[in-house]
């Protein structure tokens, strides 16, 4: 990880190119982080960002107030030893106005989106930045598909040939076209200048009488040749596969079934495009060879009871992959689990493994009240950082786990852009039917 530099204002840790703080926007000049102001440095005591840097396997610190800061006394503010009507008053006027005056203090702390783009009906499912970085696509429950100029969100393109929720979105590799899911099983790819559709695919109707229909994912191979998709559900009796795909014609090339009678979660490329991570329902990970299927390598980390990261309450369901991603130089993968866990680990063998606990699940189980785990996870391009969302978006680096910077608004689907500066992702809250933009710390 590179240098950090720390914000005197709120303590947050910024990339030493930052010219201002990602978190507050406090200008980071020399004269600025070696002698701050008083109003700086009050603002510094009353609530500093703390982060834990427990190595390997560890939780994050979390972001709140100072609960003791002796040095943060001020001198000039000693109390009177005579108590007066007036002393009374201004003591009262204090205690109405310190709330207000801490309340917006947290609030100017607090990472906000720079942009919120609002064109959809329902909740956001998927989010994709183009390779070209200059636009978004977000597909929602509303049945649409809608791109967005990433600077300020104009120039909307909405996509309306699904009939059902959209579950899941990719880009082609030269950004001229989309692959787009549907709950009805089928995958569009189609024209991003006119909305044409190149072609339309079906996956195996072969999920069990009265169970849900799949959930696909859908990945475009970073060469632009293939696709490859999956399809979950968490029915009793469903048994979903992984499929790969002809970009050019929609011809099904392959399907994998090394997660059967399981489904599958997501399904990522290496960046050669010769190999897919698949995260199943089955708890497993399998790193394949996109061909043929062949020379599966199983992960089996989000199965260890060893590392079930949970914070009071039972474990009634076996834990499942939830999402996966390749490091940029392949040799690395990051994986989530319904554990409550973020796992990175050797491409090849699964060595070295690095547990990153900063979504603990909360609740009774997996599946009822509880929740928390981590559903999402995507590598920076430029390999630094890793981005993990449960019910918040947390920053860390991918290889000492150090959180970075914790989101509160965000959840959901996330993608970085090309260039690593910032981070697309979905409201944190489900009525809110939002996709926002955020700095990358």
């Amino acid at each position: 990880m590179p240098a950090t530099l720390l914000c005197p204002v709120c303590g947050a840790a910024n990339r030493p190119a930052h010219i201002r703080c990602f978190a507050c926007q406090w200008p980071l000049s020399p004269e600025n982080t070696s002698r701050p102001s008083q109003r700086m440095v009050l603002r510094q005591r009353l609530s500093p960002f703390q982060r834990s840097q427990t190595p390997r396997s560890f939780t994050p610190g979390r972001q709140g107030f100072s609960q003791s800061n002796p040095a943060g006394r001020l001198s000039s503010l000693q109390p009177s030893p005579r108590i007066t009507r007036r002393n009374m008053l201004i003591g009262l006027g204090v205690l109405i106005a310190v709330p207000g005056a801490v309340a917006g203090i947290w609030w100017e702390m607090t990472p906000h989106p720079s942009y919120t783009y609002r064109g959809h009906a329902s909740s956001i499912s998927g989010v994709a930045w183009s390779p070209d970085g200059r636009r978004i696509a977000s597909a929602s429950a509303d049945a649409t598909v809608q791109i967005w100029n990433a600077p300020g969100g104009g120039d909307v393109f909405t996509y309306r040939g699904h009939t059902e929720d959209a579950p899941a979105v990719s880009w082609s590799a030269d950004s001229q076209r989309i692959a787009s899911t549907s709950s009805d099983g089928s995958i569009h790819v189609w024209n991003v200048a006119d909305g044409d559709d190149v072609f339309i695919c079906q996956v195996p109707d072969n999920y069990a009488g009265g169970s849900e229909p799949p959930e696909l994912s859908v990945a475009w191979s970073p060469d632009g040749r293939y696709i490859a998709s999956a399809a979950g559900s968490l029915s009793a009796g469903s048994s979903y596969t992984a499929q790969v795909w002809d970009a050019e014609n929609g011809a099904r090339i392959f399907i994998y079934q090394g997660h059967s009678p399981a489904g599958v979660s997501d399904v990522a490329w290496s960046p050669d495009s010769r190999r897919i991570a698949s995260a199943g329902i089955d708890g497993t990970v399998q790193v394949w060879d996109a061909a043929n299927g062949a020379n599966p390598y199983i992960y089996r980390g989000h199965i260890d009871p060893r590392n079930v990261n949970n914070h009071g309450g039972l474990l009634e369901f076996p834990p499942m992959s939830t999402s996966v991603t390749w490091s940029p130089d392949g040799k690395r993968i990051a994986s989530a689990g319904s554990d409550g866990t973020v796992q990175v680990w050797d491409a090849s063998d699964g060595g070295n493994v690095l547990i990153y606990r900063g979504h603990p699940i909360v609740g009774e189980d997996l599946f009822g009240d509880g929740g928390g785990y981590p559903t999402h996870v995507a590598w920076s391009p430029d390999g630094t950082r890793i981005a993990s969302t449960g019910d918040n978006m947390q920053v860390w680096g991918a290889t000492d786990g150090v959180n970075l910077c914790t989101y509160t608004d965000a959840a959901g689907p996330i993608a970085w852009s090309s260039d690593s500066k910032h981070i697309v992702s979905a409201a944190s809250s489900h009525s809110n039917y939002t996709v926002l933009v955020w700095n990358a710390p």
